[in-house]
């Protein structure tokens, strides 16, 4: 059998992209729609009761669980895309192992969040006016930790192999590097217009959170820096230090009182829907663009 990888790849790229973009999210919102529906129906619950039930006490458990479901038909898009249009495997879209990387990826998530939240202390934006355990059990709050690793890892995952995987790898093979961030960029950002709480600023700086994963992506065309990094930012932001998570909000180790102008605090969408994420996301793109530009290979495996 003549091997996937030798063959030319069918269609144009972005047309590729486009395409497998509208395909799989038809296909997963309808799947996602048939759970739902399926729930309603046993539990003989109205549309308005089950919204209810699920942003009760199992809210977390769904998410998570809609995650893993989501991921897998991605993998599978991602699978039958490459192997009959791209002429890929799902590795070459950047699952070539690199452990230290996604550790770096992890360390550097810490760093903005943890630097975006002394900002916050430090101007008087937020003030901490508790801890997890004393208002829920330190039992249920490991296990909402436990659940919130779980899911933002599948999360995290998930949106990259979608937008920089498979998305931005297709408008890397037709347009210049920067057109293809821009894009992608703009299609991370609309990708969350339906979270709550969702407003122009928060588009902009998610948008230039997606630029951020993809400046080391067109560099390096590994996901593993990027998953550690989406995944850090996340459950730093949230379960960590308590801020919402692109709009939702989620149990934390540390409770805070927000108070101040919502431009620079970010109201209920949180960090990313603030002037201080704005401000870190630039600095960061800025200085990854600088570094990664003069270091564009991966380490040797060995070092690490």
């Amino acid at each position: 059998m003549e091997n996937q990888s030798n063959l030319p790849p069918r269609w144009n790229p972005i047309v590729r992209a486009v395409v497998f973009l509208l395909v799989y999210l038809t296909v997963s919102s309808v799947i996602e729609f048939g759970i739902a529906f399926a729930i309603a129906l046993v539990k003989h619950l109205t549309l308005h009761e089950y919204q209810q039930w699920r942003v009760s006490q199992y809210f977390l458990q769904i998410l998570t669980i809609s995650k893993i479901i989501e991921l897998g038909i991605l993998f599978l898009f991602v699978y039958l895309f490459g192997r009959a249009l791209d002429r890929r495997k799902i590795s070459d879209y950047g699952f070539h192992w690199q452990p230290g990387e996604l550790l770096r990826g992890a360390g550097y998530g810490i760093l903005f969040m943890t630097v975006a939240y002394a900002v916050y202390l430090i101007f008087g934006l937020a003030k901490i006016t508790g801890w997890g355990w004393q208002s829920i059990s330190g039992g249920a709050l490991l296990y909402k930790l436990f659940l919130g690793v779980v899911l933002f890892v599948f999360a995290a995952i998930h949106e990259e192999l979608l937008a920089r995987g498979y998305i931005l790898r297709n408008f890397m093979d037709a347009l210049p590097n920067w057109a293809g961030l821009l894009l992608m960029g703009l299609i991370f950002g609309g990708m969350h217009l339906l979270n709550p709480n969702f407003e122009i600023l928060g588009f902009f700086n998610i948008t230039l959170a997606g630029i951020l994963f993809g400046v080391y992506y067109i560099h390096r065309k590994n996901l593993w820096f990027p998953i550690g990094l989406h995944f850090m930012w996340n459950f730093f932001q949230g379960f960590v230090f308590g801020f919402p998570v692109s709009g939702q909000r989620v149990a934390s180790i540390i409770q805070n009182k927000v108070s101040g102008p919502e431009v620079l605090t970010g109201g209920q969408f949180g960090i990313e829907g603030s002037l201080v994420g704005t401000a870190i996301l630039i600095i960061a793109i800025i200085g990854f663009q600088l570094y990664y530009s003069k270091h564009p290979e991966l380490p040797n495996t060995a070092n690490y």
